[in-house]
């Protein structure tokens, strides 16, 4: 393709980014890792470095005495605005946010069915979606000021859950399970829920002794953390959370019933 691409950073995203836009035949594609000095700049330029270096990016273009005129700039924070990049605006170049809700790891090899949420002017978002699009990803385009929203949603739903799984595996600490067999049976468990939220309203994707209102077995899940007080709160907080989900699909004596439980936990 004659897009060409220069892309900053070269950590997990970088990396991915330039195996899925190769794979994706743009073959103009040029790195920029922490220690180059810039002194070329490609038509898109993709930085993708953390948070706190995205403002030393920018300088750093911004006194690279470059001619960035018609070119399309983006940063991929999850959580910074455009005001990072307002600076360079009256160099007449398109500027925006590409922010890929994913949890990117060395193993991950395509963005496909991943959404990109992207904000910026009409032009921008013109120039970037096909790019998105050639790499197999959706995009969701937002307000700056919904960002990070966004960002904190999408950090309790994929970190939390790892989260969620080394907590299960701390209950059998004392056990003779070995952590691998317990992800075993633990991880279809937790895909089945992700599964059951896809087609449906997330409280109609509940299973569990909450919306079945068993109280005995809620009391004995809080008997057996007695002696782990932080996970004991931590159940008890979720299961209020899961109450109020819940709304007026359980019956009032055992929401009652429940509530009282949680709330003395």
């Amino acid at each position: 393709m004659n897009t060409s691409i220069t892309i900053i950073g070269h950590g997990r995203l970088g990396q991915l980014l330039e195996k899925t836009l190769t794979k994706a035949g743009y073959d103009q594609i040029s790195i920029l890792k922490k220690e180059d000095i810039i002194v070329f700049l490609n038509d898109y330029i993709l930085i993708a470095v953390p948070d706190r270096s995205v403002g030393t990016v920018i300088n750093e273009i911004k006194y690279s005495g470059l001619n960035l005129k018609g070119k399309t700039m983006a940063h991929s924070s999850g959580v910074l605005g455009l005001d990072e990049l307002k600076s360079l605006s009256e160099q007449k170049v398109s500027i925006g946010c590409v922010h890929p809700l994913m949890a990117i790891t060395e193993s991950s090899e395509t963005f496909d069915g991943i959404t990109f949420d992207i904000c910026g002017d009409n032009t921008f978002i013109k120039k970037i979606t096909p790019l998105i699009k050639d790499i197999g990803a959706n995009y969701l385009v937002v307000d700056e000021r919904e960002k990070v929203k966004l960002h904190a949603a999408a950090a309790i739903t994929s970190n939390y859950l790892v989260t969620l799984m080394a907590l299960a595996e701390d209950i059998f600490e004392q056990s003779n399970f070995k952590k691998d067999q317990l992800k075993k049976a633990l991880l279809p468990l937790m895909k089945s829920a992700i599964g059951n939220m896809e087609n449906q309203a997330t409280e109609k994707a509940l299973t569990g002794p909450i919306i079945r209102g068993d109280v005995d077995t809620i009391r004995q899940h809080l008997v057996l953390f007695s002696d782990q007080p932080e996970l004991k709160s931590m159940y008890a907080h979720l299961g209020q959370e899961t109450l109020r989900l819940l709304g007026n699909n359980l019956a009032e004596d055992k929401k009652f019933a429940i509530q009282k439980l949680l709330n003395e936990a």
